[in-house]
């Protein structure tokens, strides 16, 4: 749950993210969490809302982005051992199995977020 509001800006409706958004660049680049905007339609008028994501939504945008990739690489590294090659090889095997399925992801479309009133 993420809280964010609504705002109009050129008949266009955005959704501006209240709490500041921290990656592990920020320690190196200082940006210093700013506020990010996403173009979203909704169909609430400006004001406080919510950004959440059902559970199986979530599930599914885990399963793509982070299962996918490590089903990859362990299936890579089984295949190399059925195979008996060394663990070079299997390394190997394994980031081939990792990059095929990664490249493999999808990006899902913004509709998954659902966006609801704030009920404070």
């Amino acid at each position: 749950m993420i809280k964010a509001r609504v705002v109009e800006e050129e008949s266009a409706k955005l959704i501006v993210v209240n709490e500041p958004i921290h990656c592990p660049g920020c320690a190196v680049g200082g940006c210093g969490g700013k506020p990010v905007t996403l173009a979203m339609s909704s169909p609430l008028s400006e004001g406080e809302v919510i950004l959440e994501l059902s559970p199986r939504n979530l599930g599914l945008v885990l399963l793509n982005s982070l299962g996918l990739p490590l089903i990859g690489m362990v299936a890579g590294i089984i295949a190399g051992a059925a195979m008996q090659w060394g663990e070079g090889s299997q390394f190997v095997l394994g980031c081939l199995g990792f990059g095929m399925l990664a490249a493999g992801c999808r990006v899902f479309e913004s509709s998954l977020i659902t966006v609801n009133r704030d009920k404070k």
